[in-house]
């Protein structure tokens, strides 16, 4: 929803606003579009409010319990991805108990949906977790010792193709 917003209409909108995510509302414009713009404004000499952090650690702790994502977090509150982001972690690092972002299992549920599943994308499926994202994760906890079920993944290769077919003929 791109619209085109004159310097006078976004200057207004920035200036009545409390936030970036404000901004992004009542102009249309996307989160970054609307920060760099009043970057540009505010390098040619415009004089524009600072929208930095306006909640407090317990309303930031509270958005980010109650958002589905980290962008639906910084969009609520009214911070860019990377901040919101940052900011998380240094409340972790204070002792905050938070939801972890972007992880859809832990390991534990990552083995037992491996270990009971037919192939990768069963175990994708379950997970929550891309085809891929499912392939690399099962990598890492291999390189890390945990014992998992080979999975035959993707194509195979012409030699596996051809040993598999010699090993069928030699068991009739």
């Amino acid at each position: 929803m791109n619209q085109i917003v004159g310097e006078k209409e976004f200057i207004h909108a920035w200036q009545s606003s409390t936030s970036v995510s404000e901004v992004v509302e009542k102009t249309g414009l996307s989160y970054n579009g609307a920060f760099v713009r009043a970057a540009r404004l505010r390098k040619r000499g415009v004089d524009l409010a600072k929208h930095g952090t306006k909640c407090s650690d317990e309303e930031f702790i509270s958005i980010w319990q109650n958002s589905a994502s980290v962008k639906e977090a910084s969009l609520k509150a009214g911070l860019s991805y990377s901040s919101t982001f940052a900011r998380a972690a240094r409340l972790r690092k204070r002792g905050v108990d938070l939801i972890k972002r972007g992880t859809k299992c832990g390991d534990r549920e990552f083995v037992n949906a491996w270990q009971g599943s037919a192939s990768v994308k069963e175990v994708a499926s379950k997970t929550g977790l891309s085809y891929s994202s499912t392939l690399v994760r099962a990598v890492r906890l291999r390189k890390r010792g945990i014992r998992l079920v080979e999975r035959a993944c993707g194509r195979q290769s012409f030699q596996t193709a051809e040993r598999q077919k010699k090993e069928n003929e030699n068991e009739r």
